[in-house]
């Protein structure tokens, strides 16, 4: 973080029982709120779907649910957000308020690193130092 990191990623281990990809205290609580990051959190590749088999989840509904209040911003891989965040959303489960926040993130980042203006570059050479607040 004080470095300057502008994305931060879940993974799979867990603090006190608790998964990282679902883990509010830790991801919206300190990291958010408290810390005032500004950027969004990926989860590791299928780290949302193993919320599953770390048995926080009864399946991958419930598993994006706990993913998305949780804090993490952008589903890798699973697609769990994908085929579930609108029903979701539908049923009350997922206020808009943070599909808002989570998409401000992201879109804020790509502002930042100039997607915007020229979308269609051959490739990206930016370090976070170049990233402009």
């Amino acid at each position: 973080m004080e470095a300057g990191a502008a994305t931060l990623m879940s993974g799979y281990n867990d603090i006190n029982g608790i998964p990282a990809s679902a883990n509010r205290y830790t991801l919206t609580e300190i990291l958010k709120d408290r810390w005032n990051f500004e950027g969004f959190v990926i989860s590791d590749w299928y780290s949302i779907e193993n919320l599953i088999r770390q048995g926080v989840a009864k399946d991958r509904k419930e598993a994006g649910l706990k993913a998305i209040m949780g804090g993490v911003d952008i589903d890798m891989a699973d697609d769990i957000y994908g085929q579930e965040l609108m029903h979701l959303i539908a049923e009350k489960q997922v206020p808009m308020s943070r599909v808002d926040d989570a998409v401000r993130r992201i879109l804020l980042l790509k502002f930042r690193l100039g997607l915007f203006d020229n979308p269609y570059t051959p490739h990206c050479r930016t370090t976070l130092s170049t990233v402009p607040k």
